[in-house]
């Protein structure tokens, strides 16, 4: 027979591993009957990510079979379901897993970008920051160009340059105020400006302006801004501004072209005008917006998640309308942007009760589940929009408290939030809610709810085979169960239906789906890490059983009872 070269064979099983697809996230072993075969379980932690059309509040067909890229620091380690670096949108929905081994943890976490061009959307870049190999499931929003949501408009104006790429004479674009979108933006392109494309060349004739104009008073312009605490800011030297997140008060998108080119600078600036509302929250003061108020003004390149520091303005009104606006100069093609940088917080304390964490050990799991309501302003009952947050932690005895973290930077309620853990196979929870809107982001006042642990416990009896049989048996219905702490049967030891010290309970019938005896009995009769002994008279012989209760007691207990079975 002829020999076959080791090293041929290992090349030629990794290349038909590295073809394999599948449809979950672990392959099968691709080089079966090989002598030399490639590891089955290349991928793992999968998540998912749904694609939707903020306009139409959900997923929109044409997108389907959409390719899409994965950036950024750790993107080497993501694939797909089948181990491939292939990513597309299927089912409205993107799937990714990671290469098996990588680690992701608070202090290391991974990140890396999904970003989406697709005809007739805004380029989307998603932040994805994995803290835990914990699989997530997210909802990447985005803005269709020809179906805008709720608070966004658009329009479609011209302006002439000459055979030097300068502007022949003043125009002004508008944007007004309308029932969808209740600000009002103006460009204005003055006379004398030169423009010219990314290369320095001059941009002549018949100029097309294409404008965007967002606002932030609804919840569906927001999702088009996006993830507003994972945005990277910079100031004019490139400096990145780690410890600042963004909240906008209003963006314009702005587009020209001319001669089949883009317009990228000017020789003097473009104005800009921005209707801010008056009853929006201005993060940086603490309070809603006002005249006099400064705001920050920032751009950002297509197609990128960085915006750049350029300077600020002063809130002024219009006195005829009473409405608040905003001037800027705009010298550059970007989407341009009115709002405050402050400091990123968006974290809630959450003290945990002494019963909470009875019994607990240090390193303990512990879920927090809550959801997050935002606002626009600290006293309007219209939510924009609400996120579910699910994030996990681990006791510390040392400090019992947990910081969780939630998105974005406007005023936030935290409602229907509850904490979990199992303690000695157990689980306890706690509940928590907000008192009052934060006042900023940074934090968030809580009353404490009602430890959702019952004032009695659930026991489940039924009878194990003495035989070793893996049958079971449950008891018949109104047999009586005795209990007595293990210390006072030592100490007094006498039959079980002849002692006061006993106490006991009728068993109730199991149903047909559950094969258990059940009865409610009251905490107040147990103590804390004891053992008590249980017995039930069966076929006129007695039958016991040593339970210890766990240092929190818990909300059910098993008890198993050997007997003989027929």
């Amino acid at each position: 027979m002829k020999k076959i070269n080791v090293l041929s064979v290992a090349f030629l099983a990794i290349a038909i591993y590295m073809v394999s697809m599948n449809s979950g996230c672990k392959l099968k072993n691709p080089t079966e009957g090989f002598a030399i075969t490639a590891k089955a379980d290349f991928v793992t932690a999968p998540s998912s990510f749904k694609i939707f059309d903020i306009a139409r509040n959900g997923y929109n067909k044409s997108l389907e079979g959409i390719n899409i890229t994965i950036s950024g620091k750790d993107a080497e380690v993501v694939f797909n379901s089948g181990a491939r670096r292939i990513f597309t949108i299927n089912n409205g929905m993107v799937n990714i897993c990671l290469r098996r081994g990588t680690v992701a943890t608070l202090t290391n976490p991974l990140e890396f970008n999904i970003e989406i061009k697709a005809d007739g959307y805004l380029p989307t870049i998603y932040p994805v920051k994995l803290t835990s190999l914990e699989p997530i499931d997210e909802t990447i929003y985005l803005t269709n160009i020809n179906e805008l949501p709720k608070g966004a408009d658009k329009t479609k104006g011209n302006t002439i340059t000459d055979s030097s790429g300068t502007t022949t004479g003043n125009t002004i674009i508008v944007l007004p105020a309308t029932s969808q979108k209740t600000e009002k933006a103006v460009l204005e392109i003055p006379t004398g400006i030169t423009m010219t494309d990314k290369n320095g060349g001059l941009v002549t004739g018949n100029i097309s302006v294409d404008i965007l104009h967002f606002t932030a008073s609804t919840g569906e312009s927001i999702k088009s801004f996006g993830k507003q605490s994972d945005n990277v800011i910079q100031d004019q030297n490139g400096s990145t501004l780690d410890q600042s997140t963004l909240v906008p008060a209003g963006w314009l998108n702005i587009t020209m072209t001319g001669d089949g080119k883009n317009v990228k600078d000017f020789s003097k600036p473009v104005k800009a005008l921005i209707e801010i509302p008056g009853n929006q929250f201005n993060p940086g003061t603490g309070a809603n917006y006002k005249i006099g108020d400064q705001v920050d003004i920032l751009s950002q390149d297509k197609g990128t998640k960085t915006w750049v520091s350029e300077t600020q303005a002063t809130v002024q009104k219009n006195l005829a309308t009473n409405k608040l606006f905003v001037e800027f100069d705009v010298n550059h093609l970007s989407t341009w942007l009115a709002g405050s940088m402050k400091n990123k917080c968006g974290s809630l304390t959450i003290p945990l009760s002494s019963n909470f964490i009875l019994g607990m050990a240090d390193g303990t799991p512990i879920e927090a589940t809550f959801m997050v309501q935002y606002f626009a302003n600290m006293s309007t009952t219209d939510m924009l929009f609400e996120i579910p947050i699910t994030q996990s932690f681990f006791y510390n005895a040392s400090n019992p408290v947990l910081i969780v973290n939630y998105e974005g930077a406007l005023p936030v309620e935290v409602k229907n939030g509850l904490l979990s853990a199992v303690v000695n196979g157990s689980s306890i929870s706690q509940s928590f809610a907000s008192g009052s809107r934060a006042i900023n982001t940074c934090e968030i006042k809580l009353n404490l709810g009602t430890i959702n642990t019952s004032s009695t416990f659930t026991g489940n009896f039924r009878a194990k085979c003495i035989s070793g049989s893996t049958d079971y048996a449950t008891l018949p219905n109104g047999s009586t169960v005795y209990y007595i702490k293990e210390s006072d049967y030592q100490s007094n030891s006498r039959p079980a239906n002849s002692s006061n010290l006993w106490s006991n309970f009728s068993a109730n019938a199991a149903t047909a789906s559950v094969n258990w005896n059940t009865v409610s009995l009251p905490k107040t009769s147990f103590s804390t890490s004891t053992e008590y002994r249980f017995s039930v008279n069966y076929e006129n012989k007695r039958y016991d059983y040593l339970y210890t209760m766990p240092a929190s007691i818990p909300d059910d207990i098993i008890v198993e009872l050997e007997i003989p079975c027929n």
